[in-house]
This record gives C-alpha cells, structure tokens and sequence, in this order.
C-alpha cells in the first residue's frame, strides 16, 4: 500500500467516523432527555457510563492525525 493510498483509506475512516460522532451527539441528547422522564437512579446507574463512552467517542478525532 502506497502512502497516497494509506492517507485516501483514512480519509474514508475519517468520514464514517463523523458520521458516528452524529450519531453519538443524537443517542447523547436521547439520553438526557430520557433521564428527564424517567427515575434519575436507572439515569445514574444505567444510562451515564453510556453517555460518557458516547461522548468519549464523539470527541476521538482522527483527521488531526492523518498527514496532509
């Protein structure tokens, strides 16, 4: 694989990555949304160590990476 090559393939990630990370800030604001409606303790226990993995995903940035 070519350098050309490696960079084009992580461009690609890059892109499906943004699109995830739309998706996690979606799934993050059902969430608070969802923790408004419900028994703050399922919020707490069940649904916050999601909501900070989503949000520790939505912040990973590949591109600062890729070499230009």
């Amino acid at each position: 694989m070519t350098e050309k090559q490696i960079i084009r393939k992580a461009l690609t990630i890059n892109k499906h990555l943004n699109n995830l990370r739309k998706e996690c800030e979606n799934l993050i604001e059902e969430i608070e949304i969802f923790g408004d409606e419900v028994d703050p303790d399922i919020y707490l226990y069940e649904l916050r160590y999601l909501k900070h993995t989503l949000q520790d995903l939505a912040d990973f940035d590949l591109e600062d990476s890729i070499p230009e």
